[in-house]
């Protein structure tokens, strides 16, 4: 094991690199873009124009919460800022759980800006459980947008919209042209 020195990727900051170099492709590496992006991948290959794709990857956003992406494969482009994740992804952010076919990560200046599921969209927090078949996450506001079939349920309740916008950090929603359903304890009689 060791630890390459810090390189400057094509107008990334500093990217340093830590690297089991028992065999290829790159084994156990850690890529941080600045002091704010870390991924960490089971093997990676890196191409000569800073982007490269990895295996059993995870990644680290600094932030309150934090912002943690692991998928089965990944791909990047450091130049551009963005990150795609495939094949069983599962995202959390405080006791956000977002679970997707693929996400795209986009980040500017070593923040996530935003990133796109698609596929079976599933997201999860406490007892709500929301479903889309799109979703794209603010990173700067915490705002998540469902879309495409958008469904939320909780309980007995269930909310279906062309469009359902959560907030990661507190309990607030949004929903256009809403059917609520409501279970019979809602709407019951108390005794």
């Amino acid at each position: 094991m060791r630890v390459l020195p810090a390189l400057f990727l094509y107008g990334c900051s500093s990217v340093a690199l830590t690297v089991d170099t028992d065999g290829p492709p790159l084994r156990q590496v850690t890529v941080e873009v600045g002091d704010q992006l870390e991924l960490h991948l089971a093997g990676a290959w890196l191409d000569d124009n800073g982007g490269g794709h990895g295996v059993a990857v995870k990644a680290t956003a600094a932030g309150a919460p934090a912002l943690e992406i692991s998928g089965d494969k990944s791909s990047w482009d450091l130049d551009k800022g963005t990150a795609q994740f495939e094949g069983q992804v599962v995202v959390t952010r405080g006791p956000f759980t977002l679970q997707t076919d693929l996400l795209d990560v986009f980040w500017v200046d070593d923040r996530v800006d935003r990133a796109l599921a698609t596929g079976r969209v599933v997201v999860s927090k406490d007892d709500r459980i929301a479903n889309a078949d799109r979703g794209v996450l603010d990173g700067e506001t915490g705002r998540f947008t469902l879309t495409g079939n958008a469904t939320l349920a909780e309980g007995g309740n269930q909310m279906r919209g062309d469009t359902i916008v959560l907030w990661l950090d507190d309990g607030r929603l949004e929903c256009t042209r809403c059917t609520l359903v409501l279970d019979e304890a809602a709407v019951g009689r108390r005794d």
